[in-house]
Formats: C-alpha cells, structure tokens, sequence
C-alpha cells in the first residue's frame, strides 16, 4: 500500500526521467511495453521532463508525458499514473496538469505531486494556494490523491507533512 492512497504498487515504480529519456525513438516504446509486461504498475513522471536534452541530431523524440500518452493508454486500467507540478502559482498549475492530462491522453492522474519541495518554499503560501487547489482538483476527480515531493529540503518537507493532509510523500533516500 502506498502511503494514505491505499493503492497497491509494485515493489519497483518506472521513472519518466532522464534515464529513460536517454532512449531514442523506437527504443523507448520497447522499454515501456517492457515494464508493464514486467509487472510494474506505478508509472511517475512529470511536465518538466522532457527529451530535448537527448536528442543527439536524430529526429525529435517525445517527451516524458506524451510518450506515456502513447504507450500506457492502453493499459490504464491496470496501471497508477502520477506525474508533477512545477508551479507554486495556484491557476498556473491547474493548466500544467490540464495539459499534462491532454498529453497522457487521461481525464486523470492517480497521483499529483508538488515538484521539488525547496528550503525557499514557503509552507504558509503553498497551504493558502497550491495545497488549497491541489484538494480542489482531488475533489473534481482530475486527481484521486496528492503529495509532493522532496530531494533537497528535510525542513521543508517536514513542514509539510505535519501542517497538511497529503495521501503520499516521495522523498529521496542515501542509502550511504
């Protein structure tokens, strides 16, 4: 079970960053019919990832979003779809995930997630804007749970956790 959502997820989740971006047009396909196939039903990503990086003079290769567009549609009903919020700004991240939702060909995500807790974040300003229409966009069903998501600021995303009712934290670990 992951976190409050009480979703069942695989013991490995597939990652849309840069490492599968990494992969060119006609091996990226491969890669995610691979995973499913695999077993593996928790597929995160975000509006931020994107192929331009990777593109080494061939043509362009989609990015993160729209190659899960392309692939998982088929298999929605037995996959967990999560993707990221880049903006602070409340109205600005209801058009990011609208179209994120148009990119993934989905009228909804499983899971949505603040991008990037940082120490400058400010909890009080995301309480009263982003969370505010984070729990307004679970309640039009565009998302069934909400989280955030946090490499670089313990603080913060203590913060976080203790002020506000998240279904789900994804916080990075060193294992050294």
């Amino acid at each position: 079970k992951l976190g409050k959502t009480g979703l069942d997820v695989s013991l490995l989740s597939f990652g849309g960053g840069s490492q599968f971006l990494r992969n060119q047009n006609g091996e990226w396909e491969k890669v995610l019919e691979a995973a499913v196939e695999g077993g593996l039903n928790l597929f995160d990503t975000a509006s931020t990832n994107t192929a331009a990086s990777f593109n080494e003079g061939g043509p362009k290769s989609p990015d993160s979003e729209d190659r899960y567009g392309q692939i998982l549609t088929k298999y929605r009903n037995k996959i967990i779809l999560s993707t990221k919020l880049e903006s602070r700004d409340p109205e600005k991240a209801k058009a990011e995930l609208e179209a994120s939702l148009k990119r993934m060909k989905t009228d909804h995500v499983d899971i949505l997630f603040i991008h990037a807790i940082l120490p400058e974040d400010n909890t009080a300003e995301i309480e009263k804007g982003l969370y505010k229409t984070m729990v307004s966009l679970k309640a039009s069903g565009m998302t069934k749970n909400i989280g955030f998501s946090s490499m670089d600021s313990a603080e913060r995303s203590a913060e976080l956790i203790e002020k506000l009712d998240f279904d789900v934290v994804l916080l990075a670990m060193n294992a050294t």
